[in-house]
């Protein structure tokens, strides 16, 4: 491996207490550990579980006083990372990678300069126990013909089959690895990383398909493995609100990048909203 590889992990929290410490373990344990991890927390109502993170070196906190959202928080901890970093690691704090998962990661990225970000595979986890399900939790992020995306195999049972890398159109944002330069210019062709339209949900679909439009390939390696103890385990267990939120952000997607889903997505939106379906 590359000495001059230099990682940050940027995790987004928001009452995130039952989950961080578990994440920072397996972030420790990594065969290839990151030098920086980036906590940004979006006004948690008790914040004792950040108190006692303050005096790991290795461990920036950065407070706000008020809920950002998902976007604007890991835009906030972009501008955070050291000069010296290579790779980030966008990574919530529900998902616990396996010892070898970033530096595969990294191996998959830089094997060629139009690879512009990797995942790998989630399965699930459950939430109060930390017990794996035994299922897949995403394989990255497909869509189907009239505009649905959808988490690859979710809730299928996990063969653990080796295959090898595969593109993908978007990957999921539960974890994310991107070079440090191919976010820059992602900045500086668009004005902005993460679309802080999105308050939640849908913003990793968006950044994909930006990365995408710049040329780069989104790659998902089944063969890294994290799991993750996801908020929501279907959309019917999401609020009313939550589910406004994911279709509103359906339909900017459709609308400024594919315009032949704005049917399905406007009909979406109108259910929802409307009808509370």
């Amino acid at each position: 491996m590359n000495p001059l590889i230099d990682i940050c992990v940027i995790i987004v929290t928001h009452n995130s207490g039952h989950f961080l410490d578990q994440c920072i373990k397996k972030l420790n344990s990594q065969t290839l550990p990151p030098s920086q991890i980036i906590i940004v927390d979006n006004a948690s109502n008790q914040l004792e579980y950040l108190d006692k993170l303050e005096t790991n070196q290795n461990i920036d906190i950065i407070r706000l006083s008020q809920n950002l959202g998902f976007s604007a928080a890991n835009n906030i901890g972009f501008k955070a990372c050291k000069q010296s970093i290579t790779h980030v690691l966008f990574l919530n704090p529900d998902a616990f990678p396996e010892p070898s998962y970033i530096e595969r990661l990294v191996q998959i990225l830089d094997r060629e300069p139009s690879i512009g970000a990797v995942s790998g595979k989630l399965l699930g986890m459950e939430k109060s126990t930390f017990l794996p399900t035994g299922n897949i939790d995403s394989l990255g992020i497909s869509k189907t013909w009239y505009g649905r995306w959808y988490d690859v195999e979710q809730g299928k049972k996990d063969s653990s089959d080796q295959s090898s890398p595969k593109e993908r159109k978007a990957l999921c944002g539960a974890s994310i690895l991107c070079k440090k330069s191919t976010l820059i210019s992602l900045v500086k062709h668009d004005g902005y990383l993460f679309n802080e339209k999105f308050f939640l949900y849908k913003e990793d679909i968006e950044l994909s398909l930006r990365l995408g439009k710049l040329g780069y390939k989104l790659v998902l390696d089944p063969n890294a493995i994290a799991y993750h103890a996801r908020g929501c385990s279907s959309r019917k267990s999401m609020s009313r609100q939550f589910r406004i939120e994911s279709a509103k952000n359906d339909l900017y997607v459709s609308t400024y990048y594919m315009k032949k889903s704005i049917p399905y997505c406007l009909f979406k939106f109108l259910g929802v909203y409307i009808l509370d379906i």
